[in-house]
């Protein structure tokens, strides 16, 4: 291997140099020497540097390297030295001046690289990992802080956007800048502007109002040694035009994650909308999609209707069973997302089932899902009581598996792709086991249903999809909060699930 190829294999770290002194009596000592080696855990090469009087001419000063041992490297092991200030300076102007994201910057060093020193796992100048191009650009992102302690840098700049607002325009807008509520502890920033609150309060009254969290955008410093969790929530509205990109709405970026905060927030739009309009002409969204975080469910029951959870599966329940009040329609109506739905009782049915019948259970599920009315629901669920609590492949368990299966094969099976779903951290917060069926009308509507049934165990053969306490987990986690997750609340959601015809869900209960 020649010397360039060596070069551009092994990464070098010195341990030890050596330099002369200015008056010493060694006279024939080289001026400088340093030891070096190769920083692969299993490669020999080192190399000795040295620099004598003879090599300083003029300007230019010239070190020989002496290299020994042969080039080995483990598969798959990196290794790169510190960038240095002035490549680490050149990058942070980059990432100032194109907002460029690390990882796409980092991939592109690394197509730059040799192909040899790409081979030989050296890292040199690019870093072993994205991480270290995040850590650069989160300096120079830093170097543009009005202030270098955050808190004080998000008032400045509140304060300059407002400055700068008050410039351009001749009105003063009422709702001024964009960046309304900073909080230092726990850390909190509202964001929303004037134009957000007006496209809200024209758009939503016909729309769907959308609001999710995310802790992967966001990121404060470590304090204590630990961490802290920081989510981004966002308010979007859906386009009026199809096809178009969501409408963005109001931001929230917090480590409270807590109807407390959530409800702030909210609060904080509402306000801002009163101030426009007036608070006796608020708008109130016919629907609200959410993930399943107890937190989000139970801040817009709060905010928009001022009811309890108990309160609204009350109310839900008059709608469903045609016993509305006027006021019922009137209030906002929370919905699960249905890829969170999916993937949730998908973990719950792994529980109990294997792969044979997890698949057939959640197609089942997916059925539930999809009811549109609570009649077709409540006949579901009779054919889930027949299915999960017979212990023997009756002939009452084995019309309503065939009820089921004929359902599932009549439909498009790309509506039941199974989609992962990366669940936050406040995703778990589960609001399901704070609701016992039996205190709230759709359990014990569904109770009543399914004990009218008597089951039949006339058979030779085990039921594979015996399983009651699956069955039950359902009735208490599920269906007394099926207007949280079904479609019972949304109609006909999807043209391409067929019409619940009667004939589907006849069960002899």
């Amino acid at each position: 291997m020649d010397c360039m190829s060596l070069i551009n294999a092994a990464v070098f770290a010195f341990k030890r140099h050596w330099i002369k002194k200015e008056k010493s009596q060694k006279q024939h000592g080289p001026i400088f020497r340093a030891d070096a080696y190769c920083t692969f855990s299993s490669c020999p090469v080192i190399a000795k540097l040295t620099i004598s009087n003879k090599s300083i001419q003029a300007d230019n000063v010239i070190a020989q390297v002496n290299f020994t041992g042969f080039v080995h490297h483990a598969t798959g092991e990196k290794q790169a030295r510190k960038i240095s200030s002035s490549v680490r300076s050149q990058l942070k102007q980059h990432f100032q001046s194109t907002h460029v994201a690390p990882s796409k910057e980092y991939h592109k060093q690394l197509k730059m690289l040799a192909s040899e020193q790409y081979a030989a796992g050296n890292r040199d100048g690019v870093g072993c990992s994205s991480s270290v191009m995040r850590t650069i650009s989160s300096e120079a992102r830093l170097a543009l802080q009005f202030n270098k302690d955050l808190i004080a840098s998000l008032l400045l700049l509140k304060n300059c956007i407002i400055k700068s607002e008050n410039e351009s325009i001749a009105k003063p807008r009422v709702v001024k800048g964009f960046i309304q509520h900073i909080h230092a502890s726990p850390f909190s920033v509202i964001c929303f502007n004037e134009a957000s609150v007006r496209l809200y309060h024209e758009v939503s009254k016909n729309s769907s109002l959308f609001c999710d969290a995310t802790g992967t955008i966001v990121a404060l410093p470590k304090q204590q040694g630990k961490q802290p969790t920081v989510y981004y929530y966002a308010v979007v509205l859906k386009h009026p035009n199809e096809g178009k990109s969501p409408l963005a709405v109001a931001e929230l970026i917090t480590e409270d994650h807590t109807v407390l905060s959530v409800s702030f927030f909210l609060q904080s739009l509402r306000r801002a909308e009163s101030q426009l309009y007036n608070s006796s002409n608020l708008t109130i969204p016919p629907q609200v999609i959410i993930d399943r975080s107890q937190v989000l469910l139970i801040s817009f029951l709060n905010v928009y209707n001022m009811e309890s959870i108990e309160e609204y599966l009350h109310r839900t329940f008059r709608k469903v069973s045609g016993c509305g009040k006027p006021k019922d329609f009137l209030k906002i109506s929370p919905h699960a997302c249905t890829s969170h739905v999916m993937n949730s009782a998908k973990k719950d049915t792994k529980k109990w089932f294997k792969k044979v019948q997890y698949r057939f259970c959640m197609y089942c599920f997916s059925l539930a899902v999809n009811c549109t009315s609570l009649e077709q629901l409540s006949n579901v669920i009779c054919l889930f009581k027949m299915l999960y609590c017979s212990k023997m492949e009756s002939k009452q368990m084995k019309s309503a598996y065939n009820s089921l299966a004929d359902f599932i094969n009549s439909l498009d099976k790309d509506c039941f792709q199974e989609q992962s779903v990366e669940s936050e951290d406040h995703d778990h917060e589960d609001n399901r086991d704070e609701l016992h069926p039996t205190q709230h009308p759709f359990g014990a509507y569904f109770s009543k249903k399914v004990d009218n049934i008597t089951l039949s165990d006339q058979g030779s053969v085990h039921n594979e999809y015996y399983n009651p306490e699956y069955f039950d987990m359902l009735m208490k986690n599920w269906f007394s909060i099926a207007p949280f997750w079904s479609a019972l609340m949304l109609g006909k959601l999807f043209n391409s699930y067929a019409s619940f015809s009667a004939e589907w869900f006849t069960a002899d209960c």
